[in-house]
């Protein structure tokens, strides 16, 4: 799987660990879930040896009749993520997760018919791709 994949999948993994609410890939969640979706994201630094430094945003939404709930899901998230002191690297050595941050803290949206509170943030997730595998020495550099 590509790095960006696995990436948003450690985020979606960490936020239904964390609170109750189920968890699901897109922007939109459906009703009393959590979503986290890709907002935007670029490259921070390139290095000679093609290695990059990405800033990717991750919005992080819900939606649920529990106001007080979601809010406090969200916020949850975001203080969990933020707070690790062990984020994940690939097992095969091509991403690190380096730093959590919020870049938007939890916030009100709006309120759907159906009496459904929206809730919406944005985190800033840090990570680095070194250079390809292939191009690894016998001492990982």
């Amino acid at each position: 799987m590509s790095a960006l994949v696995d990436i948003i999948e450690y985020v979606a993994t960490e936020a239904a660990a964390v609170q109750d609410f189920p968890v699901m890939m897109g922007p939109m969640p459906a009703p009393e879930s959590v979503s986290v979706a890709y907002g935007s994201g670029a490259t921070d630094t390139t290095f000679l040896d093609k290695g990059v430094s990405l800033n990717l945003s991750v919005v992080v939404n819900g939606k649920s009749a529990d106001q007080a709930g979601i809010l406090d899901a969200i916020a949850t998230i975001h203080q969990a993520l933020v707070q690790t002191k062990d984020y994940p690297t690939a097992t095969d050595g091509s991403w690190q997760v380096t730093d959590v941050t919020t870049a938007a803290a939890p916030d009100y949206i709006g309120r759907e018919d159906e009496d459904r509170y929206l809730y919406g943030s944005t985190l800033t997730v840090r990570a680095w791709l070194p250079k390809p595998i292939e191009e690894l020495d016998d001492n990982g550099s």
